[in-house]
């Protein structure tokens, strides 16, 4: 895939790094070959109830990321919504 800075880096395509209760939690596809780089982040360890490599978020943390998977940490995503109702009678 072509972006107007150039090419996309593969984990761009598949890993979103963001950040969680002052830690980076990174959301990478089971199966990946990418797993075996996210097992070389310093910190890392895997919630099996949350489905998520976890680590500590600090600006070595930040530039691990950025080095190893090729991504930024990001905020995450605001969950939707429900529509505000009228209070039932």
């Amino acid at each position: 895939m072509e972006t107007p800075s150039g090419p996309t880096p593969p984990a761009q395509k598949t890993v979103r790094a963001v950040l969680v209760d002052g830690e980076i939690h990174l959301h990478v596809p089971y199966p990946s070959p990418l797993i075996a780089q996210v097992r070389t982040l310093p910190g890392r360890r895997w919630d099996p109830g949350r489905r998520v490599w976890r680590m500590p978020d600090s600006d070595a943390g930040r530039e691990a990321v950025r080095s190893v998977l090729g991504v930024e940490v990001g905020m995450p995503r605001p969950r939707a919504r429900a529509p505000n109702l009228p209070p039932t009678p």
